[in-house]
């Protein structure tokens, strides 16, 4: 009897970067053993296919399909597909840098402009190919769920790394809902079903008592703004209901295999927020031409690094614990 698989597809927000425990699979794409796809398969006792990977774009999903068919394990077949995709292309990480530096260096408002521009005048039509292409591969009899993105900010910036104000808070925030606001019309549009994840994480985003989102991490900044373990199982609680072809397992549960294919992402460390360098030549000449004394950038300089030792003291009293 074939065995049913998971399939998931989609950036670094389906492939779990951020969720640790990452497989060693030979890939730059941070597959993650928390990330949801993962979790479902625990709770359901289904094999996943891992294809997603840290960086991928919608140009990206034809060669994901053609790995994940092609390494689907012996006597399975697929019966659901999930993906989050659409922010590599709308910028997600030229954006937040931008945003991230101080205001005399950047233009953040252009640079969110421009993504508010994509969501709503290009992105569509290439979700829609997307979707369409995944069809056309994996036929329409299976679940076929697309997942949004939550919001990142809940109106605070805490990190002595980044210069976040309330108005580019706001912006991504409003970015974000546009975005989803697009996904669910072209899931609709093409008879998927779309999770808004944006309510799950609701009282959860960076800089609240509980955060399912990372904030900088100047020691692994693969995994800034990138969802925790507790997010993606988060994500798990909200995608898995609308994947009914992956009966609930009998108790005790078996776990399923999860089984990894080669990666393809446009650019792994594309998707991946820059923090600002305030040492930088860039911004050394910013500070200058907008009257910025070397004293005053200096002190902010000084706080990112505290901001970097205070994180290692902190990771060392953990494993103290």
């Amino acid at each position: 009897m074939a065995s049913d698989v998971l399939i998931i597809l989609g950036d670094s927000y389906s492939s779990g970067v951020g969720a640790g425990d990452y497989i060693e699979d030979g890939t730059d794409c941070l597959r993650s053993r928390n990330c949801y796809g993962a979790v479902i398969g625990r709770e359901r006792g289904a094999d996943v296919l891992i294809a997603a990977c840290e960086g991928a774009m919608t140009s990206d999903i034809e060669g994901q399909l053609a790995n994940a068919q092609a390494g689907l394990p012996a006597g399975s077949e697929p019966a659901a597909v999930a993906l989050t995709i659409g922010g590599n292309d709308a910028g997600f990480a030229r954006v937040l840098t931008e945003a991230a530096r101080p205001w005399w260096w950047g233009d953040s408002a252009e640079a969110i402009e421009e993504a508010l521009r994509f969501i709503t005048d290009e992105l569509p039509a290439r979700l829609a190919a997307t979707l369409t292409l995944i069809e056309s591969r994996l036929g329409s009899s299976i679940d076929r769920v697309l997942a949004g993105y939550p919001h990142l900010f809940a109106g605070t910036d805490c990190h002595l790394a980044t210069f976040f104000t309330s108005d580019e808070m706001y912006g991504l925030n409003d970015a974000a809902d546009n975005l989803a606001e697009r996904q669910a019309e072209v899931a609709a549009a093409a008879g998927w079903t779309f999770v808004d994840i944006r309510l799950p994480f609701v009282g959860h985003a960076t800089c609240t008592e509980d955060p399912w989102i990372h904030n900088v991490d100047l020691l692994d900044q693969a995994e800034s703004f990138h969802p925790t373990a507790a997010g993606q199982l988060a994500y798990a609680g909200a995608v898995g209901p609308s994947l009914p072809s992956l009966a609930p397992a009998p108790e005790p549960v078996a776990a399923g295999r999860v089984t990894c294919v080669p990666g393809v992402g446009s650019d792994p460390y594309g998707g991946r927020i820059r923090i600002p360098d305030l040492d930088s030549a860039d911004a050394r000449d910013a500070a200058r031409r907008h009257d910025i004394s070397d004293d005053v950038r200096q002190r902010l300089l000084a706080g990112q690094r505290a901001g970097a030792r205070n994180r290692q003291l902190a990771d060392l009293d953990l494993r103290a614990r």
